[in-house]
């Protein structure tokens, strides 16, 4: 049975999965999320990607679902 997460696409600041995500998807599932290396607020590198290492322990992270990863790529 699908959940209404599964519709969602989301995006956080940190190198790290937020708690709340990891909650939304545990509730609700989740369709997706995109990483950014830029961020156009703070005009810096860095928002979710630092390093190899640290985006592969991002993008191993544990979530009910199985949502699909999109990259912002500039």
């Amino acid at each position: 049975m699908k959940k209404v997460g599964d519709v969602f696409m989301l995006g956080f600041r940190g190198t790290e999965m937020p708690n709340w995500m990891i909650q939304f998807a545990k509730e609700f599932d989740l369709g997706g999320y995109i990483i950014f290396d830029y961020d156009c607020i703070s005009k810096t590198r860095g928002r979710n990607v630092t390093s190899p290492e640290q985006a592969k322990q991002l993008l191993t992270t544990k979530l009910n679902s199985d949502p699909l990863v999109f990259i912002d790529q500039e």
